[in-house]
């Protein structure tokens, strides 16, 4: 058998875990939203909440000009959508 088979690595992998693997997992800190980010995300944000579908509109997160499609849309993409959402929220 071949020494650089996927389950060879696979099988040295687990060998060099040891024990830690195995330690039950705690989370000792909490998650909270922040209520507002700063006014530079915020105020792009609200003018294209209320923008007309077909408008110009500028991305808060990225700053791309887009053409706004649905009534709902903020952001150009799902990605500065989700990066927005990220910043929000706050682990401490």
């Amino acid at each position: 058998m071949n020494d650089e088979s996927e389950a060879y690595h696979l099988a040295d992998i687990e060998e060099c875990r040891g024990n830690s693997y195995r330690e039950p997992y705690t989370y000792k800190g909490e998650r909270y939203r922040v209520r507002s980010l700063n006014n530079s995300i915020e105020a792009p944000k609200r003018r294209n909440a209320k923008a007309k579908v077909g408008e110009k509109c500028h991305c808060p997160i990225c700053g791309k000009q887009f053409t706004k499609k649905s009534y709902q849309q903020k952001f150009c993409s799902i990605r500065c959508k989700n990066k927005y959402h990220n910043k929000r929220q706050v682990y401490y």
